[in-house]
């Protein structure tokens, strides 16, 4: 972290999605970095890999709405 630069432990640092083969399915994870501790969420499991992809892509773009545009609180 950058001098003078404070971050809330409330605040997310980075937000990062995988998918992953699971049990002969997709299943969607994301990691939310915050400045203690790093949290795994699982999102979803999907039938194939393409709407896996597409479910991570979404949750990536609403996480990367600024703050007040309706996003996640990340």
């Amino acid at each position: 972290m950058e001098p003078g630069l404070q971050h809330s432990l409330d605040e997310a640092l980075t937000i990062s999605t995988q998918v992953v083969p699971e049990s002969g399915q997709w299943a969607v994870y994301m990691e939310v970095t915050f400045p203690d501790v790093v949290r795994r969420f699982h999102v979803g499991t999907y039938r194939s890999e393409q709407r896996a992809k597409i479910q991570a892509r979404y949750v990536r773009r609403y996480a990367d709405l600024p703050p007040g545009l309706g996003s996640l609180g990340f």
